[in-house]
């Protein structure tokens, strides 16, 4: 949230502060955070482990009381349930008291708050305010609407609210105090905790129960790697998982989702750090990248080359006409009429095939944030998305941004990563001999007598091959006959052919018509060329088998 929209009901008397080097923090047990070069750390020791931690408590004192009566009150009068006051949260508050700036703080800044106090279900906002009152129950009666209020739609709410007075200055003279709310779904409990970092070789094992309305658990693991785990769940509430730490350092994210009013929705999403160390700091802002939306796909498409690199598999080509399919994506995100089936593999499909570039397996990662290296970080954070980009078997990709402007002057970038197994040139003559290779071992291994290669037959099979490739797989029937024509005329009875196109054109050795008696004579043609259905530089393959004369 951006300059305190949440705390609306006190708009008319809500004062902004440029800095917090004003604020005076009275409160013995508060630590606020501290901005360093751009860098925010919390004041407070990170915890080690997952789970709750009844070390973690809100101040005692008036503001509290009020505010906690005041929320029930409030609760109750609206006949919604009455969110409960957590002391972890009140915790992330506190680390906030001293935040910089206008604006609140970002994702990536709560999220690693989150972790830094041993939380797996991220808070999901926190609020920075300068209100011109140091009246606790004035104050307390703001906060409880606004904390009501996101009650309603999350039944197993949990606040942390702090407060303080700030000193009066010259720029302002009237009492002010500074006001932090956190908010977070309580929506499941771990137990035992699970360590937040884990040595090469170590696994963890991960247990947990499921809260409030919330059944039937789905864990999803994603390893260093990029590959993921998703062990099988018992129906219900409990929940268990094995993190495992390989041999290659990195980070596990893990995410869980579960049943909510009929609908899968995550309900946790937290990351153990495998082999490295935890992070002592996050940057308050992410670094400024290219404005535009073209700089935007070349910076995310670097970013997930540097992921792939990290995880020891090579890096994915860039290329142009996949880029044009997904700024398509990426145009029909931002658009609400389409954006239920911008993303739907059938339709990216048919995009691919239409620009020339199908292939046999697509991976496509949509996701919106202010910037596209936001919106290409909560991709990272979701097991399934960043599988999608360490597949071993992708090799190529393209990046699309679309930038839309809102009424408030911000804008949203909605991005579309479009990532494809293009297969790759290669020597179709040298697959050719494998090939006839591949034959006479099959028909050996079946003890029936060897084919002989015939130039006239083989030529005639290569010629094919290579005007299927150039026709996409479907050439005339009247150039068909036309090539086979005169290959017949010097061969006993007819000739037979299997033709096709493939992806693992070494296959063809096992087709059962091969090992057939009769047939004296082989030829064999390789060639590559584009598939509709199985992309770029598709295997083309033409086997003819003839009887002397």
């Amino acid at each position: 949230m951006t300059r305190n929209r949440l705390f609306g009901p006190v708009a008319a008397g809500l004062l902004v502060v440029g800095t917090a080097a004003c604020a005076t923090i009275q409160a013995t047990r508060s630590q606020p955070g501290k901005v360093t070069g751009g860098n925010f750390t919390p004041g407070r020791p990170q915890l080690t482990e997952f789970g709750a931690n009844a070390g973690l408590a809100c101040p005692v004192g008036r503001f509290n009381t009020l505010l906690a009566t005041e929320v029930e009150r409030q609760a109750k009068a609206a006949g919604s349930p009455v969110p409960k006051e957590s002391g972890t949260l009140c915790v992330v508050a506190d680390s906030f008291l001293e935040w910089p700036g206008v604006d609140d703080p970002s994702r990536q800044v709560t999220n690693f708050t989150s972790e830094w106090f041993g939380m797996a279900v991220p808070v999901k906002q926190v609020n920075v305010a300068v209100l011109a009152t140091d009246d606790p129950q004035q104050i307390a009666e703001h906060i409880a609407e606004t904390i009501v209020s996101f009650g309603r739609t999350v039944p197993t709410a949990r606040y942390g609210a702090v407060t303080v007075m700030l000193p009066k200055s010259d720029r302002f003279a009237q009492v002010q105090s500074r006001v932090v709310l956190a908010l977070a779904d309580d929506n499941l409990a771990i137990a035992p905790p699970v360590p937040r970092r884990l040595n090469l070789g170590e696994t963890a094992t991960f247990k947990g129960t499921l809260l409030g309305d919330a059944a039937d658990p789905r864990v999803e693991v994603s390893q260093v790697d990029g590959q993921v785990l998703a062990p099988e769940q018992k129906p219900g509430k409990e929940f268990a998982a094995a993190l495992p730490c390989g041999s290659r350092p990195g980070a596990i994210r893990v995410q869980i989702t579960a049943d909510l009013a009929g609908k899968r929705r995550p309900v946790a999403n937290f990351s153990v750090a495998c082999g490295t160390e935890l992070a002592s700091s996050v940057p308050i802002a992410p670094p400024k990248g290219p404005a535009d939306a073209a700089g935007q796909e070349r910076q995310v498409f670097a970013s997930v080359n540097a992921e792939r690199a990290q995880a020891g598999l090579p890096a994915l080509a860039w290329d142009d006409a996949v880029a044009g399919v997904a700024r398509g994506v990426a145009d029909g995100l931002s658009d609400p009429s389409r954006a239920a089936t911008a993303a739907s593999s059938a339709q990216v499909q048919a995009a691919l095939q239409q620009a020339g570039v199908a292939s046999s397996l697509v991976e496509v990662n949509p996701a919106q944030a202010p910037s596209a290296a936001e919106a290409h970080q909560r991709l990272l954070s979701s097991p399934t998305h960043r599988a999608n980009m360490l597949n071993p078997d992708i090799n190529t990709g393209g990046i699309g941004v679309a930038i839309v402007a809102g009424k408030d002057g911000r804008s949203t970038a909605y991005l579309a990563e479009v990532l494809l197994k293009v297969a790759a040139r290669a020597d179709t003559n040298s697959t050719a001999s494998q090939l006839v290779a591949a034959i006479a071992a099959r028909r050996a291994e079946a003890k029936v007598p060897p084919l002989k290669i015939n130039p006239t037959l083989n030529a005639a099979a290569q010629k094919y091959a290579e005007e299927l490739a150039a026709a996409h797989g479907d050439l005339p029937e009247s150039r068909d006959e036309q090539i086979l024509a005169e290959v017949r005329k010097g061969y006993k009875g007819s000739v037979s052919m299997l033709s096709g196109a493939s992806t693992v054109p070494l296959d063809y050795a096992k087709q059962p018509k091969l090992i057939a008696s009769g047939p004296d004579a082989l030829g064999v043609g390789v060639a590559q060329g584009d598939h509709p259905k199985l992309g770029r530089n598709t295997y083309f393959v033409v086997i003819l088998r003839g009887t002397s004369r």
